[in-house]
């Protein structure tokens, strides 16, 4: 595959819930079903793997890639893919995101910054949001390529 300039935005993330330090046993809480949305995710492009204890998913996206550059399209430029996480608790609990982990590659010239957001919400409560944001500046390293690797917490 040939880049121009282009950021391969996140190859794998992670997604683990977080029990309360009191109340029910924390193996309790599972992820029951996942299903994706998004320009950047098209079906058949996506992979899933669960952990045993379906505490933890990881997604592989084939198709999240933008790209810059002569040839290119407006659409090229930015993509998004919305995760959508089914759990299984029982009542009492309040559960959280604990970490987000991002590898991805890039390959980008001097002059050309990638930006890539990742915006974290409850279903039941849209509107209260937590957005991070990765920055990457082109040239140097990433002028040949380099693979990276981004761990966001504290959410």
């Amino acid at each position: 595959m040939r880049f121009n300039a282009a950021l391969l935005l996140p190859l794998a993330a992670t997604a683990t819930p977080l029990a309360r330090s009191t109340g029910p046993d924390p193996s309790q809480i599972t992820i029951s079903q996942t299903s994706f949305s998004g320009n950047g995710c098209p079906q058949g492009t996506v992979s899933t793997s669960y952990s045993a204890d379906k505490t933890l998913v990881t997604f592989g996206f084939d198709s999240f890639q933008t790209y810059i550059g002569p040839g290119t399209t407006v659409a090229d430029r930015s993509k998004n893919c919305q995760l959508h996480l089914t759990l299984n608790y029982p009542g009492g609990f309040q559960y959280s995101l604990v970490d987000s982990t991002y590898h991805g590659y890039a390959q980008m010239d001097t002059g050309v910054t990638g930006t890539f957001y990742s915006t974290y919400y409850f279903s039941q409560d849209a509107a209260a949001t937590t957005t991070t944001k990765a920055v990457l500046t082109g040239g140097g390293l990433w002028a040949a390529g380099q693979v990276y690797t981004k761990q966001v917490c504290d959410y």
